[in-house]
């Protein structure tokens, strides 16, 4: 069962979503997943990163990396507010 977001996990909005409780936090995140994607695919093998797709295209960890997921437990955070 997939719970109920006010947005898309893969594509989150650049600005907070209504009832999102921590502007600021939810803004941070946004920019961290932004810069914690998978490297695309290069036409050729030799053209894309090591391992292909299956790495992030700031850090180079394998896929999902440490600050993407950082970034979606801040996106979460960010509408649940502080505690």
């Amino acid at each position: 069962m997939r719970s109920e977001l006010p947005f898309d996990p893969e594509n989150p909005p650049d600005e907070p979503p209504p009832g999102v409780r921590q502007p600021m936090a939810w803004r941070l995140a946004v920019r961290l997943h932004r810069d914690h994607s998978p490297l695309p695919a290069g036409p050729t093998p030799e053209m894309s990163g090591p391992g292909s797709p299956d790495v992030c295209r700031t850090c180079g960890d394998p896929w999902p990396c440490h600050g993407r997921r950082i970034a979606v437990r801040g996106l979460l955070a960010a509408c649940r507010g502080p505690r």
